[in-house]
């Protein structure tokens, strides 16, 4: 546990559209709470330079393709110990 009673085992997920800050708030929970962090990988993501030139186009695509990724980082999360 630490000062504000949150076990050091808990994931604390951010959500939010793209460009909002997602990072920068993650970086500033963790350093304040001693927490691991963990970041979506975007320079292997096939769809974002296509979601930026063609929105309507590419945009479901680029969700799925985030929530596949987040799928398997829960996965290693919980094999880890974490959650």
């Amino acid at each position: 546990m630490n000062n504000y009673g949150i076990p050091q085992n808990a994931i604390i997920t951010i959500a939010g559209t793209v460009g909002v800050g997602k990072s920068t708030l993650t970086q500033a929970l963790a350093d304040k709470l001693n927490f691991k962090t963990s970041f979506e990988n975007v320079e292997h993501n096939p769809y974002l330079d296509k979601f930026y030139s063609d929105f309507e186009r590419w945009s479901f695509h680029l969700q799925i393709y985030f929530l596949a990724e987040r799928f398997k980082e829960q996965k290693r999360m919980f094999e880890y110990g974490g959650g």
